[in-house]
C-alpha cells in the first residue's frame, strides 16, 4: 500500500486527525509493518525494517513535517528513520530541530547520541539524556555501546551494569555486560551474566557462544563444547541472522 492510500485509510478510520498526524501515522505504520519488533526490551534494542518501508516512512514523515513544521513526533520519527538508512548527519540535523521544540527531551538526546559519528559528541548527548532522566536505562546502555566502541571497556561495563540495575529484564544489556566481562578477562563474572541472558532468552545463540568462550577460558572444555552446540541448534537465535543485531564479539 502506498503512502497516499495509507493516509486515506487513517483519515477514514480516525476522521479527526490533522493532515500532519495522518502522515505521521502512515509513516509509523510502514515501520511497524516490517520491523517485527517485540513489545519488550529483551532483544529489541534495534530493528531493521526493509529499505523500501524505510523510504516510504521517510516520505510520510516529510509530508507530516511539511504540513506542520513543529510536529515533534514526526521529527523524532524522521530522525530515527534517517539513522536506520545510514544518513546519520541528516539525522542529527533533524534531531536538532526537534530539540528546538523540546530541549529537555531525553529520548531525542539519546537518539542524537546514537546518530553522532564523533564519540565525544555522542557521549555528551547521552550524558545530557541521563542528566535529564537519570533512570533512562536505554541512554545508559547506549553510552556503554559508544564507550566500548571507543575501547573504553571498563567505563562501558559500568554503564551496562547501571542499565541492568535499572531494567533487570533488559537482556541485550546483560549480553553486552557479559561480553565486556569476557573482554576484560573476567570469565567467572561473565558466566553469571550469560546465565542471566539465557534465563531471559533461552534460545539466544550469541549468549551460548559467549558462555562457551568463558568456559573455555576457565578450561571447562566439555561444558564449552555443549554450549557451542546449543548456539547453532536450529531454533537458536543468532541475531545477525535475524536482522536485529550485528555479530557481537561475544
Amino acid at each position: 500500500m502506498d503512502i497516499l492510500n495509507k493516509v486515506k485509510s487513517f483519515f477514514l478510520s480516525k476522521g479527526k486527525l490533522k493532515p500532519s498526524d495522518a502522515y505521521l501515522e502512515a509513516g509509523l505504520s510502514f515501520l511497524k509493518g516490517s520491523a517485527n519488533q517485540p513489545s519488550n526490551d529483551k532483544l529489541a534494542w534495534e530493528s531493521l525494517p526493509d529499505a523500501a518501508d524505510l523510504e516510504n516512512a521517510l516520505g510520510a514523515f516529510d509530508e507530516a513535517i511539511s504540513a506542520d513544521p513543529n510536529n515533534f513526533d514526526a521529527l523524532h520519527a524522521k530522525g530515527f528513520t534517517l539513522g536506520k538508512l545510514g544518513r546519520r548527519l541528516e539525522a542529527v540535523e533533524v534531531f536538532d530541530r526537534a530539540l528546538e521544540i523540546k530541549p529537555n527531551s531525553p529520548e531525542i538526546w539519546d537518539a542524537k547520541g546514537l546518530a553522532c559519528q564523533d564519540d565525544d559528541q555522542a557521549i555528551a548527548c547521552l550524558d545530557q539524556a541521563i542528566s535529564i532522566e537519570p533512570g533512562f536505562y536505554r541512554a545508559w546502555f547506549n553510552k556503554g555501546r559508544v564507550l566500548r566502541g571507543a575501547k573504553e571497556a571498563e567505563k562501558a561495563l559500568l554503564c551496562f551494569e547501571t542499565a541492568t540495575l535499572l531494567k533487570p529484564d533488559f537482556a541485550i544489556a546483560w549480553q553486552f555486560k557479559a561480553s565486556t566481562l569476557n573482554l576484560l578477562d573476567q570469565p567467572e563474572q561473565a558466566l553469571e551474566a550469560y546465565d542471566k541472558v539465557l534465563d531471559l532468552v533461552p534460545d539466544y545463540g550469541e549468549a551460548w557462544l559467549g558462555k562457551s568462550l568463558a568456559l573455555s577460558i576457565l578450561n571447562r572444555h566439555s561444558e564449552a563444547d555443549e554450549c557451542s552446540k546449543k548456539a547453532f541448534m536450529d531454533h537458536s537465535i543468532l541475531s545477525w541472522q535475524q536482522g536485529q543485531l550485528g555479530p557481537l564479539d561475544a
